[in-house]
């Protein structure tokens, strides 16, 4: 190869992985806006903001466990968990006071709901990938196991089964 050859690899190296790093920034930001803006509405009960919480949840874990290099997708995943903390938080305290409140069956039926959830499966198969693959960074480990634990404790243990890998949800 000549000298103009490997300067346009490099550039395009450079430019690839700049591109990258910038879609990983406005997902960040997509990711930090729909948790804000779905914390701040009064109008959306405690279930349809947990449905929100775990579907971003859930795309971060696969963007995370898809990113190909851990330090960088570590970092990714650190910052969603920095930028979002407060609002992951308040979320799950307004959902275990709304489970608080709710009877044994209502939990029941609700397990039953989460079972039928589109980022329930989701969640299940990531959840072993992602801590697997992040074990090095505690703080999102941390946060991913507290809102497994909150989803997982719905439904009055009916989930229970989730959290060690073997249900099987769908086909």
């Amino acid at each position: 190869m000549n000298k103009f050859s490997i300067f346009l690899m490099a550039l395009c190296l450079i430019i690839l992985t700049s591109c990258a790093s910038q879609r990983r920034a406005e997902r960040l930001m997509g990711h930090n806006n729909t948790l804000t803006q779905t914390m701040q509405n009064a109008e959306l009960s405690p279930e349809q903001k947990l449905d929100i919480l775990a579907g971003s949840l859930a795309d971060v874990m696969n963007e995370g466990v898809n990113i190909l290099n851990v330090k960088k997708g570590g970092k990714y995943v650190k910052e969603y968990f920095d930028q979002n903390d407060g609002n992951i938080m308040a979320i799950m305290s307004e959902v275990a006071e709304w489970q608080q409140g709710l009877s044994q069956a209502e939990r029941t039926t609700l397990g039953l709901r989460m079972l039928t959830k589109p980022y329930t499966k989701d969640m299940v198969l990531l959840i072993p990938k992602f801590i697997a693959k992040y074990k090095a960074y505690s703080t999102a480990i941390r946060a991913t196991r507290r809102v497994k634990d909150g989803l997982l404790k719905m439904g009055g243990g009916l989930l229970d089964g989730l959290g060690n890998g073997n249900f099987q949800i769908g086909n």
